[in-house]
């Protein structure tokens, strides 16, 4: 038994162990809190979950220069599994979020800002003209409300998106599932969507110390031999193509 332990109730933190979960038997020590609590349904189906209070130490080999999920992998010998976050989702919880999607017209996922305010959040302006230029598409945006226990996280809107607050983590895993596609910036809702099985375009800002490449983006050898469900976008170069096909 692996012991992993999260003191985060960050959305993309936790995701980041459930590669190397969904592979050998683990259990996660998380803080009691309404924030963790919030976000470990995650791990339902995956492995135990035990609201301790622990801070132990991860076996987290932070000089590999790769993404979180990998490192967790190679530290246990691991070297033969895609390294890309995993939810096991219940057919219930597929059907009801199928009846739910149902409602909107060629929906994909968006995320204008998460967190606070840091340098991987592009501009408002960028994610009003991806809206902008995709009518057919109908845009949704799952956040937090101030009445949520991690309310600290800014979700901010633009004209044509569609917000809903304080969804349960399952639920809302279960219509990123259904709808398959995100666009966005790094951050939780993007990694949410790729261990629901969709497609993400990402829109990151340029490689640098403060945001390295190698430690936040899936390469090839996450995919192993399968198909990669993500492309990243630096914004500070023209976007391409992308923009009006959404509706694909």
């Amino acid at each position: 038994m692996i012991e992993l332990y999260s003191s985060s109730s960050n959305l993309g933190d936790n995701l980041g162990y459930t590669a190397l979960a969904s592979v050998m038997p683990c259990r996660i020590h998380m803080y009691d809190d309404g924030s963790c609590r919030s976000v470990s349904p995650i791990f339902d189906g995956i492995c135990e979950v035990v609201y301790d209070n622990q801070h132990g130490c991860s076996n987290d080999p932070s000089g590999i220069l790769l993404p979180t999920t990998q490192r967790y992998l190679y530290a246990a010998g691991v070297f033969d599994r895609v390294a890309i976050p995993r939810i096991m989702l219940r057919e219930s919880e597929i059907e009801k979020a199928r009846i739910f999607v149902s409602a909107f017209n060629n929906p994909c996922i968006i995320k204008c800002a998460t967190g606070k305010l840091n340098t991987r959040n592009p501009s408002v302006d960028l994610m009003l003209k991806i809206v902008s230029a995709n009518p057919e598409t109908t845009f949704l945006s799952f956040g937090l409300s101030n009445k949520h226990s991690k309310h600290d996280f800014l979700n901010v809107s633009v004209d044509g998106m569609k917000s809903f607050f304080d969804l349960p983590i399952r639920e809302q895993a279960a219509i990123y599932h259904v709808v398959g596609k995100y666009i966005g910036p790094d951050t939780g809702d993007y990694h949410l969507m790729l261990a629901a099985g969709g497609c993400a375009d990402v829109l990151v800002p340029p490689n640098s110390s403060e945001y390295p490449y190698y430690y936040f983006h899936y390469g090839p050898t996450c995919w192993l031999n399968t198909l990669p469900r993500v492309r990243y976008h630096n914004w500070n170069l023209p976007i391409g193509s992308f923009l009006t096909q959404l509706s694909d």
